[in-house]
């Protein structure tokens, strides 16, 4: 299944994050490709405060990856369905954001531990620059290609995602 969606703002791009954070389960692998400055970054960052991380998120190029909690969205038992409307339900434990930009081989994320985060039905695991580390990517993995649009701070977002 493939979609498409063109993104005006940083408004309408946290937006989308909120919409796949309402998709997301627990297990998913994010597969992010696309140029420098195309909003991979943006996009995740958006997604960890749809998941109501409160920490500075920024891209892990240096560190490679960094996980944080998601546990305070869990839903509570007393909660009502109409408190919980628009926040997504999560039954995950953590978001986990690595950046293989700077990675010489597949191998550097397996020794700091990526293969657990993948492997992990308590996590959500987005990779940028899913591109380079191809042998990684599981193959249900959600595919998201971002694109410069037809002006400045117009982004184009490809999602595939197989049924």
């Amino acid at each position: 299944m493939n979609s498409s969606v063109t993104i005006k703002s940083i408004g309408e791009m946290n937006a989308f994050a909120r919409t796949v954070a309402r998709s997301l389960k627990g297990g998913e692998t994010l597969a992010l490709t696309g140029e420098l400055g195309a909003g991979k970054t943006a996009f995740v960052k958006g997604l960890a405060r749809a998941l109501g991380i409160k920490n500075v998120v920024q891209s892990p190029t240096f560190l490679l990856m960094k996980c944080y909690p998601v546990g305070k969205n869990q839903k509570p038992a007393h909660q009502s369905k109409s408190s919980m409307r628009g926040k997504p339900r999560t039954d995950f434990h953590a978001l986990c954001h690595v950046d293989a930009y700077r990675i010489k081989n597949e191998r550097e994320l397996l020794t700091i531990g990526l293969g657990e985060h993948l492997s992990d039905p308590g996590t959500v695991t987005a990779i940028e620059w899913a591109d380079l580390v191809p042998e990684l990517i599981p193959k249900n993995a959600i595919k998201m290609k971002f694109e410069h649009g037809a002006n400045g701070k117009e982004r184009l977002v490809t999602v595939t995602r197989r049924a």
